[in-house]
């Protein structure tokens, strides 16, 4: 097992645009050394979370409202920043764009899924995911955080009740969730499926979330803190996209562009954590290279590459499109 552990982590390694990996492992698998070689090559656990499988309907009876609470979707840019914000202040995690821009993409994508945000005081105090699976009758509920102050006053509890109301509007029947000891008691119903506890032993720590069904995330930051060489580097994208539709191609691009900001000292465009220099377009061709630096260059190119995906390349029919990596900068 060691050996694998070693192959997957140094391919990760020899990216310098990943900072973070997490490893997922699940009670009801069987492997065996897992768990001692994620240890051993650098991956701290995470805290054991119960795998939780129910009907909706056990999670919308006898929820009543807290006081001076509101709940709500998000969809705005602005909202779905605030809201990561918030989620980053409630699991003690350093702010960061990275998780608001990958939701911001997937809200345009349109693919169902629900962000929800319960406000009180005039601020966002929990917030969680409700994730539809296509072609089933599933929908996952994910993303839970409720800040420290505001815990125990059924605030998650009634936030968690109003996704699986939306989930049942959508037809939906079933819910899925990995909840830690704070948001399991928010999902406890009589007819609902709940993993049971370790059984006490002495053997290892694989032992230990081997019992029963449950997850444990492994997670391994990679290259931050003082001596990471990257965290000042500059990384880009060239993209040179051949044959599409002259005319479809160019309004494409024009309703991409107007949509981010433009520097005119500099004649790139921005947006977020990325920009954008068009190097050549005409004639059904366009060489455009997408630019990021500091420790989220991974997401905000990532970020970037799917808003031109969704924008742009999915719309042409007839284009072949090559992305080349560029050499890091200062």
């Amino acid at each position: 097992m060691a050996p694998l552990v070693a192959s997957t982590l140094a391919h990760f390694c020899n990216n310098p645009l990943i900072t973070d990996v997490e490893w997922k492992t699940r009670g009801h698998d069987r492997a065996p050394g897992l768990h001692e070689a994620l240890v051993g090559s650098g991956f701290t656990p995470d805290d054991t979370e119960s795998i939780m499988i129910g009907p909706l309907e056990a999670l919308c009876h006898d929820v009543p409202m807290p006081g001076g609470t509101t709940l709500r979707t998000v969809i705005s840019d602005a909202d779905v920043r605030a809201m990561s914000a918030m989620v980053d202040a409630a699991f003690g995690d350093p702010a960061g764009p990275r998780t608001a821009n990958t939701l911001i993409a997937r809200l345009a994508r349109n693919d169902g899924m629900e962000l929800w945000v319960a406000e009180m005081d005039g601020r966002m105090v929990s917030a969680g995911r409700l994730e539809p699976v296509p072609n089933t009758d599933f929908v996952g509920i994910w993303g839970g955080a409720t800040l420290q102050e505001y815990r125990g006053r059924g605030i998650y509890r009634a936030l968690t009740a109003a996704r699986a109301r939306s989930a049942l509007a959508m037809g939906k029947k079933l819910v899925h969730s990995d909840s830690t000891e704070f948001s399991a008691p928010s999902l406890n119903a009589p007819a609902w499926s709940r993993s049971p506890p370790p059984r006490p032993t002495t053997g290892s720590a694989e032992r230990h979330h081997d019992e029963g069904t449950r997850a444990l995330r492994h997670e391994l930051r990679l290259g931050v803190g003082p001596d990471n060489p990257y965290l000042d580097k500059v990384a880009s994208l060239a993209m040179n996209l051949r044959g599409a539709d002259p005319e479809k191609l160019e309004a494409l691009l024009e309703r991409w562009l107007a949509g981010l900001e433009y520097d005119a000292e500099h004649g790139h465009y921005f947006h977020g954590g990325f920009s954008v220099e068009v190097q050549d377009r005409g004639n059904g061709t366009a060489q455009i290279v997408f630019t990021s630096g500091g420790q989220d260059v991974a997401e905000s190119l990532g970020y970037a590459v799917d808003e031109f995906y969704e924008q742009v390349l999915q719309h042409l029919t007839t284009a072949s499109v090559t992305w080349t990596e560029q050499p890091l900068e200062p």
